[in-house]
Protein backbone atom coordinates (compact mmCIF):
# COMPACT_ATOMS: atom_id res chain seq x y z
CA UNK A 1 0.00 0.00 0.00
CA UNK A 2 2.79 2.52 0.82
CA UNK A 3 4.36 1.81 -2.31
CA UNK A 4 1.72 2.44 -4.61
CA UNK A 5 0.80 5.42 -2.64
CA UNK A 6 4.81 6.44 -3.04
CA UNK A 7 4.41 5.79 -6.74
CA UNK A 8 0.74 8.37 -6.81
CA UNK A 9 2.27 10.91 -4.56
CA UNK A 10 5.76 11.04 -5.51
CA UNK A 11 6.22 11.35 -1.50
CA UNK A 12 7.53 9.31 1.36
CA UNK A 13 5.69 11.01 4.30
CA UNK A 14 2.38 11.27 2.33
CA UNK A 15 2.40 7.89 1.27
CA UNK A 16 3.05 6.43 4.96
CA UNK A 17 0.39 8.75 6.06
CA UNK A 18 -2.33 7.57 3.02
CA UNK A 19 -1.69 3.81 4.02
CA UNK A 20 -2.06 4.70 8.13
CA UNK A 21 -5.46 6.49 6.97
CA UNK A 22 -6.43 3.67 5.12
CA UNK A 23 -5.18 1.16 7.30
CA UNK A 24 -7.42 2.92 9.85
CA UNK A 25 -10.54 3.36 7.88
CA UNK A 26 -10.14 -0.74 7.48
CA UNK A 27 -10.00 -1.66 11.24
CA UNK A 28 -13.23 0.61 11.20
CA UNK A 29 -15.02 -0.76 8.51
CA UNK A 30 -13.71 -4.60 8.96
CA UNK A 31 -14.27 -5.01 5.66
CA UNK A 32 -15.21 -9.24 4.61
CA UNK A 33 -14.25 -10.86 1.57
CA UNK A 34 -11.59 -13.84 0.76
CA UNK A 35 -7.83 -12.16 0.65
CA UNK A 36 -7.31 -11.36 -3.02
CA UNK A 37 -10.36 -9.01 -2.69
CA UNK A 38 -9.48 -7.85 0.47
CA UNK A 39 -6.34 -6.77 -1.15
CA UNK A 40 -8.19 -5.22 -4.19
CA UNK A 41 -10.58 -3.42 -1.70
CA UNK A 42 -7.24 -1.98 0.15
CA UNK A 43 -5.43 -0.87 -2.98
CA UNK A 44 -8.37 0.79 -4.60
CA UNK A 45 -8.68 2.66 -0.78
CA UNK A 46 -4.75 4.17 -1.33
CA UNK A 47 -5.35 4.99 -4.87
CA UNK A 48 -8.63 6.95 -4.28
CA UNK A 49 -6.91 8.74 -0.83
CA UNK A 50 -4.38 9.58 -2.95
CA UNK A 51 -6.33 10.77 -6.05
CA UNK A 52 -8.03 13.37 -3.05
CA UNK A 53 -5.00 14.48 -1.84
CA UNK A 54 -3.40 15.44 -5.36
CA UNK A 55 -6.77 17.25 -5.71
CA UNK A 56 -6.57 19.19 -2.91
CA UNK A 57 -2.83 19.79 -3.23
CA UNK A 58 -3.51 21.15 -6.79
CA UNK A 59 -6.53 23.34 -5.39
CA UNK A 60 -3.86 24.84 -2.46
CA UNK A 61 -0.82 24.93 -4.97
CA UNK A 62 -3.43 27.43 -7.48
CA UNK A 63 -4.41 29.52 -4.57
CA UNK A 64 -1.23 30.18 -2.98
CA UNK A 65 -0.39 30.80 -7.39
CA UNK A 66 -3.10 33.37 -7.68
CA UNK A 67 -3.21 34.75 -4.06
CA UNK A 68 -1.32 38.47 -4.85
CA UNK A 69 1.65 39.34 -2.66
CA UNK A 70 2.98 42.41 -2.49
CA UNK A 71 5.68 44.11 -0.51
CA UNK A 72 3.23 45.08 2.37
CA UNK A 73 3.07 41.08 2.37
CA UNK A 74 6.67 39.93 2.39
CA UNK A 75 6.38 39.18 5.98
CA UNK A 76 3.35 36.44 5.27
CA UNK A 77 4.53 33.29 6.58
CA UNK A 78 4.07 29.61 5.27
CA UNK A 79 1.68 29.18 8.84
CA UNK A 80 -0.15 32.07 8.08
CA UNK A 81 -0.98 31.01 4.65
CA UNK A 82 -1.56 27.14 5.69
CA UNK A 83 -4.40 28.86 8.05
CA UNK A 84 -5.66 30.88 5.42
CA UNK A 85 -6.23 27.78 3.06
CA UNK A 86 -7.71 25.47 6.06
CA UNK A 87 -10.48 28.41 6.60
CA UNK A 88 -11.26 28.81 3.00
CA UNK A 89 -11.81 24.69 2.92
CA UNK A 90 -13.72 24.48 6.24
CA UNK A 91 -16.15 26.89 4.62
CA UNK A 92 -16.56 25.27 1.24
CA UNK A 93 -17.11 21.97 3.38
CA UNK A 94 -19.50 23.51 6.18
CA UNK A 95 -20.60 26.83 5.07
CA UNK A 96 -22.14 26.24 1.48
CA UNK A 97 -25.23 24.19 0.31
CA UNK A 98 -24.35 20.73 -1.07
CA UNK A 99 -25.10 21.60 -4.77
CA UNK A 100 -22.76 25.50 -4.87
CA UNK A 101 -20.14 22.94 -3.04
CA UNK A 102 -20.01 20.32 -5.68
CA UNK A 103 -20.16 23.45 -8.04
CA UNK A 104 -17.31 25.10 -7.24
CA UNK A 105 -15.05 22.16 -6.27
CA UNK A 106 -15.83 20.62 -9.98
CA UNK A 107 -14.75 24.10 -11.04
CA UNK A 108 -11.94 24.63 -9.48
CA UNK A 109 -10.43 21.65 -8.14
CA UNK A 110 -10.93 19.41 -11.50
CA UNK A 111 -10.95 22.32 -13.83
CA UNK A 112 -14.17 21.40 -15.26
CA UNK A 113 -15.97 23.54 -17.96
CA UNK A 114 -19.25 24.72 -16.97
CA UNK A 115 -20.61 22.07 -19.52
CA UNK A 116 -18.65 19.13 -18.37
CA UNK A 117 -20.26 20.12 -14.54
CA UNK A 118 -23.99 20.85 -16.06
CA UNK A 119 -23.52 17.23 -17.60
CA UNK A 120 -22.06 15.50 -13.96
CA UNK A 121 -24.30 17.11 -11.99
CA UNK A 122 -27.59 16.60 -14.84
CA UNK A 123 -28.23 20.57 -14.38
CA UNK A 124 -27.50 23.30 -16.88
CA UNK A 125 -25.14 25.62 -18.14
CA UNK A 126 -27.07 28.49 -16.27
CA UNK A 127 -27.72 26.61 -13.32
CA UNK A 128 -23.75 26.09 -13.01
CA UNK A 129 -23.41 29.74 -13.37
CA UNK A 130 -25.88 30.50 -10.71
CA UNK A 131 -24.90 28.06 -8.03
CA UNK A 132 -20.80 28.98 -8.95
CA UNK A 133 -22.18 32.68 -8.12
CA UNK A 134 -23.42 32.16 -5.38
CA UNK A 135 -20.63 29.82 -3.87
CA UNK A 136 -17.94 32.78 -4.52
CA UNK A 137 -20.55 35.44 -3.66
CA UNK A 138 -20.98 33.56 -0.38
CA UNK A 139 -17.20 32.90 0.23
CA UNK A 140 -16.41 36.33 0.23
CA UNK A 141 -19.14 37.72 2.26
CA UNK A 142 -18.33 35.39 4.92
CA UNK A 143 -14.76 36.28 4.87
CA UNK A 144 -14.94 39.79 4.46
CA UNK A 145 -17.18 39.86 7.31
CA UNK A 146 -14.61 37.92 9.52
CA UNK A 147 -11.85 39.72 8.02
CA UNK A 148 -10.21 36.26 7.35
CA UNK A 149 -8.79 37.09 4.26
CA UNK A 150 -6.43 39.47 6.36
CA UNK A 151 -3.17 38.10 6.72
CA UNK A 152 -0.65 39.15 9.06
Amino acid sequence: MVRLARVLLRDDEEARDVAGDVVERALKVRPTGDEPALRGWLMQCVRNACTDRIRRLRTRERFLRLYPLDDRDEGVSADDLERLWTDIRRFIDSGLTEQDRRVLLLRFDEGCTYREIGRRLGISEAAVYKHLAQALHRLRLHFRKNEQLTIG
